[in-house]
């Protein structure tokens, strides 16, 4: 018997480590409580915490960090085969800060290519990333299993440093922080423009 297997319709999911963090995470973390201090940020899909209504790129002190998170979409959309000699990438920023009980409800970015997140304080038990398969379908009914079961969500256990990107459309939540300390990330659309536009965050 000759068989085959192919698996379609994957979801590029990619990660990032910044091995400058612990050099530049005190000035990024710094610059986010002083905005937070004089921006009353927006709800959107965030319970109890913080987000950022100010962009981002107009604060100097994270501008190391937009120029990051750039650089590693770019490769994103180099590894996605992307004509990127014909469109400008744009990047618009947001910080948040999830304090004890804060979450994120499930989600997705309308609008936009990619979506990501950049961590720079996770402390233990403050919150997964939470991703939902969309095929919602595909979980109507399942075998009893040898081991292990299948779940219409994955979790992703961030650490300081990480950056992780995904398709926009994928939907994704932020668990509970359960820690009395605040997680602090730095999330992100990205989305293309004609070739003249100024790229990079906005």
């Amino acid at each position: 018997m000759s068989m085959n297997k192919q698996s379609l319709f994957t979801t590029p999911i990619y990660t990032f480590t910044n091995k400058d963090a612990a050099t530049e995470h005190d000035g990024w973390r710094k610059a986010i409580y002083e905005l937070k201090q004089r921006d009353p940020g927006r709800v959107v899909s965030n319970h109890l915490g913080w987000q950022s209504s100010v962009p981002l790129h107009t604060i100097p002190q994270l501008a190391a960090l937009g120029r990051y998170l750039f650089s590693s979409v770019c490769e994103v959309a180099r590894e996605e085969n992307w004509a990127m000699e014909k469109h400008a990438v744009l990047i618009d920023g947001w910080a948040n800060i999830n304090g004890k009980g804060a979450s994120n409800n499930f989600h997705n970015h309308p609008n936009s290519l990619l979506s990501g997140c950049y961590y720079i304080d996770v402390p233990p038990s403050s919150g997964d990333l939470v991703l939902r398969d969309p095929r919602e379908i595909a979980y109507m009914l399942q075998p009893p299993l040898r081991t292990g079961n299948k779940a219409p969500v994955t979790m992703i256990k961030p650490v300081p440093g990480m950056l992780v990107i995904f398709p926009a459309w994928l939907l994704h939540a932020v668990a509970a922080n359960q820690s009395d300390a605040d997680r602090v990330s730095v999330a992100f659309n990205v989305a293309v423009g004609p070739r003249g536009a100024t790229e990079g965050p906005r």
